[in-house]
């Protein structure tokens, strides 16, 4: 059974009390540093194909990952997978190699939505694509009403294959933006340590909810 640890706070100060390199993979998707993800309202949808979900105002999104968190993050772990690379290529540098979520499967769809999310990462290997539908209410996956709870929300499959391609089992994994907790989620799922920080208290008590449904489940009988 995987070790959880769920930390509310800042996540600069509480990875200050982290030992170098005692963590085996970050995998995050930390703000970028815009607010154009969701309205002024924190609203997203109200089409045909996305029902309207009120979220919090995003304060926490105008402030992208800085300098120093992501020094922190490269001291206390060995590798490292970050989501938002087009949006954080001055902080992250070059790519070793990269991972491209495609959000679409397909082409010559335009709409004002990007088609695919990048992510840099600290390992030598080739870049890697990985194909999954999630576009509004257009999912390959979680499409039951209600599963979506934080606008920045990743699909659990997504992370799942991220652990698995570049993770083994019983390496501890910590995500220190850890939002609606979904990485944590698949790290239940897939045999991982997980530690967790948030710094909003909606969404940490969301993630700590989230986690313990999918522990439970893990402990039904087969």
């Amino acid at each position: 059974m995987s070790e959880v640890k769920l930390l509310l706070g800042d996540c600069l100060e509480l990875m200050n009390g982290i030992p170098d390199k005692s963590i085996d993979v970050v995998i995050t998707d930390p703000p970028y540093g815009i607010d154009k993800i969701i309205d002024k309202r924190g609203i997203i949808g109200n089409s045909a194909l996305a029902e309207k979900t009120i979220y919090s105002i995003p304060y926490w999104s105008n402030n992208g990952l800085n300098k120093e968190q992501f020094d922190e993050l490269k001291r206390i772990s060995r590798e490292q997978v970050i989501f938002g690379f087009e949006y954080l290529a001055n902080i992250l540098g070059k790519a070793n190699s990269a991972i491209v979520w495609d959000k679409k499967l397909k082409n010559n769809w335009d709409d004002n939505f990007s088609d695919c999310e990048i992510a840099w990462t600290s390992f030598v290997r080739p870049t890697k694509c990985y194909r999954h539908l999630w576009m509004g209410a257009l999912r390959g996956s979680e499409k039951e009403k209600g599963n979506r709870v934080h606008p920045t929300q990743k699909p659990i499959d997504l992370m799942c294959w991220v652990l698995e391609k570049y993770t083994n089992k019983y390496d501890t994994i910590l995500d220190p933006f850890m939002g609606s907790g979904t990485t944590g989620v698949a790290c239940v799922q897939t045999g991982r340590n997980f530690i967790g920080i948030e710094i909003e208290p909606k969404y940490f008590d969301i993630a700590k909810k989230r986690i313990k449904d999918a522990q439970q489940q893990m402990r039904l009988p087969l």
